[in-house]
């Protein structure tokens, strides 16, 4: 009767329900499969939505440590799109929706249950909006990775790192979410420790453009999708910088070579 309850959604068998289900992996959908099948097919076409979630530990003495660079990449991304973070449910603080490309909104979010308990927090606010496993992007700390490092992708482990695991226990082991993993490096000192260190004075200008890659990434992601993302983003700086350059020099010569040929065009009309 167009009512919303739990049940559990094969989009391969668009016209079977089956039973409740209690598991990780239970989302919410329509009753008669067929009209969720058409409403949520024609508000695809609409509007997709997101909810971007920033892992970190709250308290003012964790600002600035490594473990709260998913925080700071929410901070970036808000002030890039002009949102404040300061709604509260589900234990996060989380911000008014908003589209940020064409047919494309975000929430931003960060939960306040300290790093290890992050899954409940993701969990039950992307319930509460109603955005699936495959449109939560999870933003974290990677001491595999060096610092100035992207990586996105939406399967596989933890690599260790006790807030993502959280989150893939409370989604489901399954749950095609999206983890986009900023490195932060690792040295010789226990990584309890590590981790919750601030950046040293000399890391930190690497930090700041490694976070001020991340609208861009997230942009591109909407847009094009994961993979282009990923083949674009996952990347070092340096890396990325030298691409950077490659593109800028490639449009320069294409400008070069169309300011010639208008040129060569205008000598022959005369």
């Amino acid at each position: 009767n167009g009512h919303l309850c739990r049940w559990r959604f094969h989009p391969s068998r668009t016209s079977t329900l089956h039973k409740p289900s209690d598991s990780p992996t239970s989302w919410f959908c329509f009753d008669d499969s067929r009209s969720f099948h058409r409403s949520f097919s024609s508000e695809s076409k609409k509007l997709k939505r997101f909810a971007i979630f920033g892992l970190g530990n709250p308290g003012n003495q964790y600002d600035g440590t490594r473990h709260n660079v998913g925080f700071m990449a929410v901070d970036v991304l808000a002030q890039k799109h002009q949102m404040r973070v300061r709604l509260e449910k589900c234990k996060c603080l989380y911000s008014d929706e908003k589209e940020i490309i064409p047919n494309r909104s975000i929430t931003l979010a960060k939960p306040m249950t300290f790093m290890n308990l992050s899954g409940r927090g993701v969990r039950g606010l992307s319930d509460q909006l109603k955005i699936f496993p495959e449109q939560v992007i999870v933003l974290s700390d990677d001491v595999n990775l060096p610092l100035g490092t992207l990586r996105l992708k939406n399967s596989g482990s933890s690599g260790g790192q006790n807030g993502v695991e959280d989150v893939i226990n409370h989604m489901g082991k399954d749950a095609k979410f999206i983890r986009l993993r900023i490195g932060v490096g690792r040295d010789g000192v226990d990584l309890r420790q590590h981790v919750l260190k601030k950046f040293h004075s000399d890391e930190k200008s690497l930090l700041n453009q490694t976070l001020e890659r991340i609208p861009a990434c997230i942009e591109v992601l909407l847009k094009e999708g994961l993979n282009p993302a990923m083949n674009q983003f996952n990347k070092s700086v340096e890396q990325f910088d030298n691409e950077a350059i490659k593109r800028i020099q490639i449009e320069k010569d294409r400008a070069k070579r169309k300011s010639e040929e208008l040129q060569t065009e205008r000598s022959n009309r005369t």
